[in-house]
């Protein structure tokens, strides 16, 4: 089984209702029966009853292979809402705080962490994403919506199926879209690291270049440049040209901080290549302010 980044081992993690039956079990016997295609990796199935227990599996799991430099994929069959995942026990626990579960899985695995949610409106663990802190996963797949268990089954087979065989992930989502019935008001995703990162820093210069907020800026950092060249005996007034290179050495300043933690390349050097920031923050700029 391949992916563009590794795989170690499958852990389909499950904790849903007495009455949803055990779609992990029946996944796990429907992906066996693929002749050769899982041949040599390690699935496992756990049941967990509540958070305890997912504490317990996460932590093993992370003992044995991720502390290690290996790379599990991580499949979650729970229930989902926009706030919060739910356990076997009625746990809830929300997507923000999941994230820093994820984020020493995939600081261990050195950004090849693949997170799966197997539930309704999975896609909201992105809620985790921050550019103050480090990146959760650097894929993630899972559905926005409401969908039924059978549908997850069959989407998720198909998958994993295009998984074992060829490396692309995102032609593995396009045969799992292409699995599921016409009429679901479900639609399933993948959202990555690099793809989110480039989502808010996009935001983050259209934002400023609203004339307002400019304007604004520009004159509090005229104010305080003029105070600091007072203070040194420097009487000299800030022209709008100085301000606004001020603001946008600032601005940059700022998306530089943020692109090194959300990348934690202090930990992991080589996602300077891996995450070129030419591509997620330059290329992004000059688009915009060319009025795309």
């Amino acid at each position: 089984m391949t992916f563009e980044h590794g795989i170690s081992s499958l852990h389909i993690i499950e904790s849903v209702g007495e009455f949803d039956g055990e779609p992990g079990r029946a996944l796990h016997e429907r992906l066996l029966k693929m002749p050769g295609q899982f041949s040599g990796l390690p699935i496992h199935v756990h049941r967990v009853f509540g958070e305890s227990d997912l504490n317990s599996i996460m932590e093993a799991i992370f003992q044995g292979e991720a502390s290690k430099g290996m790379t599990p994929i991580l499949h979650f069959e729970v229930h989902g809402n926009n706030s919060e995942f739910c356990l076997r026990n009625g746990s809830r626990i929300p997507w923000i705080v999941f994230g820093q579960q994820l984020a020493r899985f995939n600081l261990a695995t050195r950004f090849n962490l693949l997170v799966v949610f197997s539930c309704c409106n999975g896609y909201q663990q992105i809620d985790a994403l921050d550019a103050f802190r480090v990146c959760p996963f650097t894929a993630l797949v899972s559905c926005v919506g409401t969908i039924s268990t059978a549908e997850l089954l069959d989407g998720f087979v198909a998958f994993y199926r295009t998984l074992a065989t060829d490396r692309l992930i995102t032609k593995a989502v396009r045969d799992m879209k292409a699995a599921i019935k016409s009429g679901t008001t479900a639609e399933f995703g993948l959202v990555s690291a690099a793809r989110m990162f480039r989502s808010v820093v996009e935001a983050i210069y259209r934002e400023n270049r609203d004339p307002e907020y400019l304007r604004d800026k520009k004159r509090e950092l005229r104010r305080q440049a003029e105070l600091k060249n007072a203070l040194n005996g420097i009487l000299t007034p800030i022209s709008d040209a100085d301000a606004g290179r001020a603001f946008q050495e600032s601005l940059d300043r700022t998306i530089r901080q943020h692109y090194t933690q959300f990348f934690a390349l202090n930990e992991i050097p080589e996602n300077a290549e891996t995450f070129p920031f030419e591509d997620l923050v330059t290329n992004v700029r000059k688009r915009i302010e060319a009025g795309g």
